[in-house]
């Protein structure tokens, strides 16, 4: 509720992003069109137990969107946090950097052949383990107070442990030669706001723009890019996109595939090294949204990659003589990274009301109620149906087998090459229909109002976002 939201913001304001099991921000599951989502994903579940990985739920990147996809249908977020990042080493010594990787859990991991080999202590094998994160505050001044008081504000960033300085600024509107000003940082502050905090309540419908800065860490990598990553939510449903937006080199982003193309590779596998002969040492720009919708609640964070460089699995493989391991959690090729702390956009009450928003829950059960399960039963069970998502367009055709499994056969009206069999299990019960996508669960009530079947998922806020047709056998 409210009161909660409240309470988690004023004693939440971080969030870990990266430790030695991993990061925190999102997968290819979750994240199916950022191309670099594949990074240090951990996939292994604590004490070994079995079963599929529950991603929804453990990364930043999608509860920051359901944060907002919260507040758009219940009027609160919980989820505004920064980002820092961590070790959960069980050693006294925390190996931040690849190649100084010393082992994390004590004898299980204390010497290069134990991790090299894949020793797996409890099921967990030692190659999926990675250095440790760092955290970076922005402060007035290099003493505790300061140090705190930045990270009161949410102005941190996290890095995979590399040095990598980063900045980012929002603002309604930037000086348009802001940039070729020595002091431009102090300009930053002076007509916008630095990461970890909100946009200024505006009338205004014209975009943001932002201000994004990082500079190499000198014992580190060259930087290949900053990307910002823009999270925002339409009636309880949330929506991501990633931009590039500053990189090195003169390459041009391919117009059919919305891409940036890939900076190269100078590493050597066979002696575990490379070379910064690509990348740059700084990158700076001024970028506005070109996406932006005024009724729309947001949030923009920036994510500055490095070049290509080479795991600690790669580099202590090499010292025994051995090939460079790969396999599913891990890579031998990897790109350092460091995560700002986002900046916020939400839509004022005008805004949103000339968004034209979604039916709601509330209002549909003042035309109708459930589907009891015997309903439901007769609609779905060993039938086709066609459901219709009314925020986004697509439509998916979908089978329920009357043993407990489903199956996707169509999306947008054309059908799939490969359905794949028994795609998810579901389940009827107390009228709802339970079952998972994309690895999301949720469960979804069904109305019958108007001649139409509409229905709504438990996890979009109170909206109802979709319309059920029978399939003709």
């Amino acid at each position: 509720d409210a009161a909660y939201a409240e309470a988690r913001l004023r004693n939440e304001p971080l969030a870990e992003l990266k430790q030695v099991k991993g990061q925190s921000e999102t997968t290819p599951r979750l994240s199916p069109n950022d191309e670099f989502a594949n990074y240090e994903v951990f996939v292994w579940h604590l004490l070994g137990a079995t079963g599929d990985i529950k991603e929804y739920g453990s990364y930043l990147r999608q509860t920051l969107k359901d944060g907002l996809a919260m507040n758009d249908g219940r009027g609160f977020n919980p989820y505004k946090f920064g980002f820092v990042s961590g070790s959960d080493s069980h050693s006294t010594a925390v190996p931040y950097t690849q190649a100084d990787y010393q082992g994390v859990h004590g004898i299980y991991d204390d010497n290069i052949e134990k991790r090299i080999n894949g020793e797996a202590p409890m099921g967990m094998n030692n190659l999926w383990v990675t250095p440790a994160g760092l955290s970076a505050v922005w402060a007035q001044e290099n003493t505790r107070e300061e140090i705190f008081a930045g990270m009161q504000r949410k102005e941190t960033y996290s890095t995979s442990g590399v040095r990598i300085k980063a900045r980012l600024f929002g603002s309604w509107e930037f000086s348009p030669e802001l940039l070729k000003q020595e002091d431009w940082v102090k300009g930053a502050y002076d007509e916008g706001v630095p990461m970890g905090m909100e946009l200024p309540a505006t009338a205004a419908a014209k975009a943001p723009s932002f201000i994004v800065w990082a500079l190499k860490d000198p014992d580190a990598a060259n930087l290949d890019r900053i990307q910002i990553i823009k999270g925002w939510s339409k009636n309880g449903q949330s929506f991501e996109k990633v931009y590039d937006v500053s990189w090195a080199g003169e390459r041009q982003i391919d117009p059919a595939s919305g891409k940036l193309p890939s900076v190269g590779n100078t590493v050597d596998l066979m002696t575990a090294t490379y070379t910064n002969s690509i990348g740059t040492s700084e990158l700076l720009t001024q970028w506005s949204d070109p996406d932006f919708d005024p009724a729309l609640d947001a949030f923009y964070f920036a994510r500055v990659l490095e070049i290509p460089t080479p795991r600690w699995s790669t580099i202590q493989a090499v010292k025994l003589g051995q090939v460079p391991p790969s396999g599913e959690g891990f890579q031998p090729v990897i790109q350092e990274r460091a995560w700002t702390s986002p900046i916020w956009y939400s839509a004022s009450a005008e805004a949103r009301k000339a968004g034209k928003p979604g039916l709601t829950l509330a209002q549909l059960q003042q035309q109708g109620s459930a589907l009891d399960e015997a309903q439901l039963k007769d609609l779905l069970v060993g039938k086709g149906v066609k459901v219709t998502n009314t925020v986004t367009g697509e439509q998916f055709e979908i089978l329920y087998g009357e043993n407990g499994q489903r199956m996707i056969t169509g999306k947008d009206g054309q059908s799939l090459e490969q359905p794949q069999a028994n795609d998810a299990p579901y389940e009827i019960k107390d009228g709802k229909l339970s079952t998972v996508y994309a690895g999301t669960p949720f469960s979804v009530s069904v109305y019958h109002v108007g001649g139409q079947y509409l229905a709504a998922r438990d996890n979009e806020f109170g909206f109802v976002n979709y319309v059920v047709e029978s399939i003709a056998q």
